[in-house]
């Protein structure tokens, strides 16, 4: 049992479609930059979804969800990437693409390598839960999740132009009140 803002939360039952990570092109191998890092496969994957409902098996006011998301980004190059910043954006859409709820932020990624990838996980919160009931019960939607590595373009890098990336995941959840 979860306990979200004053009421009492309970985890529901989640059947979400895990898609795989969208990557960027294949990047050149280290040895063909060998002076410079190459921040490159850069990928994302919706990795876990929690629902947590409240008492009302008929409302969605006070029900959130969890949506984890997974982001890895490679360092291609030769060289070590300081610590490059990622800029993330993510739409909810309900069926039919009204948008329901987004969210942007940034975050640092720990220095990777030279051919090392670092991931990173990446956690939103969602309470605009209404646009996305359905007539079954269930909450139902797509989350869009667009990334992009080195926004402030602080690290030089062989090829500077694949440093995004976007992947939408539908997911679905039914409403479980014990």
């Amino acid at each position: 049992m979860r306990t979200l803002h004053e009421s009492t939360a309970v985890f529901c039952c989640v059947s979400a479609l895990m898609t795989a990570s969208a990557c960027a092109q294949d990047p050149p191998a280290a040895s063909q930059c060998p002076d410079k890092a190459d921040l490159t496969d850069i990928g994302v994957a919706l990795s876990r979804l929690d629902y947590m409902a409240g008492l009302e098996a008929s409302e969605v006011s006070d029900d959130v969800m969890m949506i984890d998301f997974a982001v890895s980004v490679r360092n291609g190059g030769g060289v070590d990437a300081g610590r490059p910043r990622l800029r993330y954006h993510v739409d909810i859409r309900a069926p039919g693409g009204v948008i329901a709820q987004s969210h942007e932020d940034t975050m640092d990624v720990y220095s990777i390598a030279a051919g090392a990838t670092e991931e990173s996980l990446v956690t939103v919160m969602v309470s605009a839960l209404g646009p996305l009931l359905q007539p079954t019960g269930e909450v139902a939607g797509t989350a869009v999740f667009r990334v992009e590595a080195d926004v402030d373009g602080e690290i030089s890098e062989c090829d500077e132009s694949d440093n995004k990336a976007e992947v939408e995941s539908p997911f679905s959840s039914e409403k479980v009140v014990e």
